[in-house]
């Protein structure tokens, strides 16, 4: 069960994995379910990082392959919560979707993307100085959403880059079903990447153009 306070997972012994799409799959309201092109985008079997083959920036990934995070498969009332959450901070029911693969925001599919690593992974949590491994899954969501209106409004950077996860994250922050450990969280996250390439918030913030409006 979620946490109010901090968003985490229990265990949900004996529950079945949902069954969620090896594939990403565009849901079209009242038809049929539309299955991207072969090569368009291809899963990871790890299920913990989706690789990029779609033009136009394709993903926008908040995971890092430094960082560990859930690789175990959502139980159906862990995504009834999350869709819940994701409905807290503002996604509408057309703008999610539930996979297989890394939780992302896709520019082909205009949709947030969510899969396992969501939640953060206990051990690797307790122990790993980055605020990413242990993220809570609010604010996870809540930065993809920020990939989502920046790149809506014309103001997404490019896809992977330092500048577009940066501001995914402080814009994020500012939006509303946050608890204060969300917004803390997605500060950190902004800051901590920024110093890992020896740069400052005040110094790149002009960059940013959503929040430069």
């Amino acid at each position: 069960m979620l946490s109010s306070r901090s968003d985490t997972v229990g265990s949900q012994n004996g529950q079945e994995a949902a069954p969620l799409l090896d594939t990403v799959v565009v849901e079209i309201a009242s038809g049929p379910i539309h299955v991207l092109p072969p090569g368009a985008l291809r899963v990871a079997k790890s299920g913990a990082r989706l690789d990029r083959f779609a033009p136009k920036g394709g993903l926008r990934a908040i995971g890092r392959d430094d960082v560990l995070r859930n690789a175990d498969a959502l139980t159906n009332s862990q995504i009834a919560e999350l869709r819940t959450m994701a409905g807290q901070v503002g996604l509408g029911p057309d703008d999610l979707q539930f996979f297989r693969g890394g939780s992302n925001y896709s520019d082909l599919l205009d949709r947030v993307l969510i899969g396992p690593n969501v939640l953060p992974n206990a051990a690797d949590a307790a122990v790993s100085r980055s605020i990413l491994a242990g993220m809570s899954p609010r604010a996870v969501i809540a930065h993809e959403r920020g990939h989502l209106l920046t790149s809506r409004a014309g103001n997404g950077l490019e896809g992977g880059s330092l500048l577009d996860e940066v501001q995914a994250s402080l814009v994020a922050r500012q939006l509303q079903g946050l608890n204060n450990v969300a917004r803390y969280q997605l500060l950190r996250d902004a800051v901590e990447r920024e110093r890992s390439q020896g740069q400052r918030v005040r110094d790149l913030h002009p960059q940013l153009p959503y929040l430069a409006e």
